[in-house]
């Protein structure tokens, strides 16, 4: 590896993004500008876009879900419950790794267990210990914790 190689994996792991530097950093030829470096390097370092919906894989098939669909996601062992108006779909993924992926002007994770979607919040009512109740628009009840109060106060206001 070369020096500007090893530049770019010093910056990879600085940005916690070392697989994707090292496979774009064995594109750099000797003799490159700075310029073309520093585009690759701006390539890696930005952030992923939000998605817009979600495949699913069931009964060998994949669905996809719009983000704008949803209403809520629940956790369930090791899956994530999309709850869909009427319907759910169950995602083998932690809800860590969802939250990280959605987009934070349209979601909210309330509790350990509940992302809402911030357009189908109706009502927040207060509980005991700061705990609190979402109601959303479709008459869905989700519970939120003490811990998620202070992003959903953002939002909010």
């Amino acid at each position: 590896m070369d020096v500007r190689g090893l530049g770019l994996a010093l910056v990879a792991l600085r940005l916690a993004q070392p697989v994707r530097v090292l496979d774009r950093a064995q594109v750099v030829q000797p003799g490159e500008s700075a310029a073309q470096i520093s585009a690759l390097i701006n390539e890696v370092s930005a952030p992923p876009k939000p998605m817009d919906r979600i495949p699913i894989k069931s009964n060998g098939k994949v669905t996809f879900v719009n983000l704008s669909e949803i209403d809520w996601v629940g956790s369930a062992d090791n899956y994530v419950e999309l709850h869909v108006g009427s319907h759910s779909h169950l995602l083998r993924e932690t809800m860590t790794s969802l939250e990280s992926r959605l987009d934070p002007q349209r979601f909210v994770r309330i509790s350990r267990a509940a992302i809402v979607a911030i357009a189908q919040i109706r009502e927040v009512q207060p509980l005991f210990n700061g705990d609190f109740v979402v109601l959303l628009k479709n008459g869905a009840q989700v519970n939120g914790s003490r811990r998620y109060r202070a992003a959903l106060d953002v939002l909010l206001r």
